[in-house]
């Protein structure tokens, strides 16, 4: 569906995020946190943030229309403070930490840039930020809901609008252009 030559209708933005790109997420929750690794593996808690966040870029991307790189930081943190903020208030004020700090640690360099706490089935210290050391946790199953719960959110709330303002179907196509433009580039 996404290679459509098209623009996307409302509809199909829709269909794409809730019947598509949704899947993503519920098997990054399945292949993290309901199956049961080899022993020998462990269970991986680092690699569905890295997932999330690097996804809240895509995201961001298609909700406010900024689809050149140098905007990727800018863009995540937009979608992380405009639309996951509505699921869990906390974003709003973690969101350069985490884009900072989880993001663009972990894909550049495969680590959090700072001080980390990664945990799992305790919801009540999700973005709870400790300032000696500073360390912003992340409950990777809250994160994993919130981020489902974003695109759903997303999904609801796109504008059918020619203006290319954030969360208009126009910012969508926009940035699905650029993408897809780059993508043939490169190929």
């Amino acid at each position: 569906m996404w290679k459509m030559k098209t623009d996307f209708t409302t509809e199909m933005a829709k269909d794409f995020l809730l019947d598509d790109f949704i899947k993503s997420v519920k098997r990054t929750r399945f292949l993290y946190l309901e199956t049961e690794p080899k022993p020998e593996l462990g269970y991986g808690f680092f690699e569905p943030i890295m997932l999330i966040l690097c996804w809240c870029d895509f995201m961001g991307a298609l909700y406010t229309g900024k689809g050149e790189w140098k905007e990727a930081s800018e863009r995540s943190e937009i979608f992380i403070k405009e639309v996951m903020s509505k699921i869990n208030p906390k974003y709003a004020q973690s969101s350069n930490s985490l884009v900072k700090n989880y993001r663009h640690g972990s894909v550049h360099a495969y680590a959090p840039g700072v001080n980390f706490n990664i945990l799992i089935n305790e919801p009540e210290d999700h973005l709870k930020q400790n300032h000696r050391p500073h360390v912003l946790k992340i409950n990777v199953n809250s994160l994993i809901d919130d981020f489902e719960q974003a695109i759903i959110l997303f999904a609801a709330n796109i504008k059918d609008s020619d203006t290319e303002e954030y969360g208009t179907i126009s910012a969508f196509n926009k940035v699905r252009r650029i993408l897809l433009k780059y993508e043939d580039e490169q190929t």
